[in-house]
């Protein structure tokens, strides 16, 4: 009886510490999605020979962050009459879904709202200057390399510098943040690394 009761007493005192660490790798889960995303558009454009757009964009009603991955085609998209050509070029295509004559498609992304396991996951993109951005484009060439704009019709620069999505747990009642954060690194060579900050460094 001594050794049941033993057993349940360690046993609650290990549950919430145990739920804690489940809820903090949620957003190292994500951090491992979002960094998979960079470096999967980097190689569909590689091998495709097409230019291949990840855009960031957190606005009032998509608040924890989405993430959307098209390529750059030419053609009527959908049209099983007429095959959509790649284009190669970042700064040519008009990126807005629809558009025409040139167009891109959508091929994947990552939506964290209303997926019940980032359900306290919140995402942000920060410029090299440590900015906050509502919309981060990442825009790569059959070459590997790396354009970025922080408008969704601004123009794009070669990326020359580190821009960072930043991954955290929050609190769902007052969005003050918890734990320690994930960063994904875009780097200049167009390749995304996995970091971690405490959550004093990150703000």
């Amino acid at each position: 009886m001594v050794v049941v009761i033993i057993i349940g007493a360690l046993a609650a005192l290990a549950i919430p510490t145990i739920s804690g660490q489940m809820r903090s790798r949620r957003a190292q889960f994500a951090a491992k999605e979002v960094s998979n995303l960079y470096r999967g558009a980097r190689m569909r454009a590689m091998g495709r020979g097409s230019a291949v757009l990840v855009r960031f964009d957190r606005t009032v009603d998509t608040d924890e962050g989405r993430f959307t991955v098209r390529e750059a085609v030419r053609g009527e998209v959908g049209n099983a009459a007429c095959d959509s050509m790649p284009v190669a070029s970042c700064t040519v295509p008009d990126w807005t879904p629809g558009a025409a004559p040139l167009q891109s498609q959508a091929i994947g992304g990552l939506t964290l709202k209303g997926r019940a396991e980032y359900e306290s996951i919140r995402a942000r993109a920060r410029n090299p200057g440590n900015t906050d951005q509502t919309v981060m484009d990442v825009c790569f060439t059959p070459m590997g390399r790396a354009f970025v704009r922080y408008a969704a019709n601004g123009p794009f620069t070669p990326l020359t510098a580190v821009p960072r999505v930043l991954l955290s747990r929050v609190d769902t009642g007052s969005g003050v943040p918890i734990g320690p954060v994930r960063w994904v690194l875009v780097l200049p060579n167009g390749s995304a690394r996995l970091g971690t900050a405490t959550l004093e460094a990150s703000l």
